[in-house]
């Protein structure tokens, strides 16, 4: 019977049981794709994180994302707790208090990850993510009135219904109708079979702490995820959306802000958005957020 080490990190959160749980392998050399699914399944949260030695000279190490029903090409909170435990064992180099810099291999490219460690031992994480291409959506307002189980038109007129094919942003009028929604899984999950569209954001640029700039609920049904309770990656994309909009301000094209998630599923969390702009165009974007390991063991198989 095979031994593998695996945690269970919260992410976005210094705090246990808040933030956005994540399963991490930070050794997962000689798994195959089958067990991976399977290990992801028995850990039963949004994503389990799986990190392998590099295959080429031009990238550090390789990471793959599961969900308990199929593999992602992108996860912005598993990255963030996966990098945390990786500092947590003080591996890859990090044996003590510095600022780590990591290329890392993914199947949406090479991507980068900074990690910094304070003197105190505090572990904060940088994940750079692929730039979305946002059109307006020309999405049925009264299907989606539907899919959220609204008894009143909750969504905000004044700002654009975007999508980029895979995501879409849906802005509402006031936190509480954002707070209130009960969605549908299942005519929203043929709604995805019907568009492609996988990721369902509600936006509220109402928040719960006055320092934040948006609250956000994110749903994914067609990856078995019918909640999410605090999205790295969407937060990420959906920053393109607010800049694009003029939801934020910023200076010299850099704009930085906490967007807000999972309170009303009791596990808040922030994240940390940074978005450059050049020549008016979005050059550059990461996210941000520290995390707790909560469960750490091993898995027989």
């Amino acid at each position: 019977m095979k031994r593998i080490k695996i945690k269970q990190v919260d992410a976005f959160t210094n705090v246990p049981f808040c933030g956005n749980p994540a399963g991490v392998i930070t050794v997962a050399s000689g798994l195959k794709e089958k067990q991976m699914l399977s290990m992801a399944r028995e850990m039963n949260l949004s994503e389990t994180i799986f990190f392998f030695p590099p295959t080429s000279p031009d990238v550090d190490l390789t990471v793959r994302w599961f969900t308990p029903t199929t593999e992602v090409d992108l996860c912005g909170h598993a990255t963030i707790a996966g990098f945390y435990a990786l500092a947590e064992e003080k591996k890859y180099g990090m044996e003590k208090p510095g600022n780590y810099k990591y290329r890392v291999q993914t199947k949406k490219g090479i991507l980068r990850v900074l990690v910094k460690i304070t003197k105190k031992g505090y572990i904060k994480i940088t994940f750079f993510i692929p730039i979305p291409e946002f059109s307006k959506s020309e999405m049925d307002k009264s299907i989606l009135k539907k899919i959220f189980n609204s008894s009143e038109d909750i969504f905000d007129d004044s700002l654009p219904i975007m999508s980029t094919g895979y995501l879409i942003v849906i802005p509402v009028k006031k936190i509480d109708a954002l707070f209130g929604v009960n969605p549908n899984f299942l005519s929203m999950l043929k709604l995805s079979e019907k568009t492609g569209i996988k990721v369902f954001t509600l936006l509220s640029l109402e928040t719960v702490d006055p320092i934040s700039a948006l609250h956000l609920r994110c749903f994914v049904p067609a990856l078995g995820i019918n909640e999410d309770p605090v999205t790295g990656s969407a937060q990420g994309e959906v920053g393109v959306y607010m800049v694009e909009n003029r939801l934020i301000s910023g200076k010299d094209g850099k704009y930085s802000y906490i967007g807000e998630q999972g309170d009303c599923l009791n596990r808040p969390g922030r994240v940390e958005v940074s978005i450059i702009e050049k020549n008016n165009k979005v050059d550059s974007l990461s996210i941000t957020g520290s995390a707790v390991t909560v469960i750490s063991g091993n898995m027989y198989m």
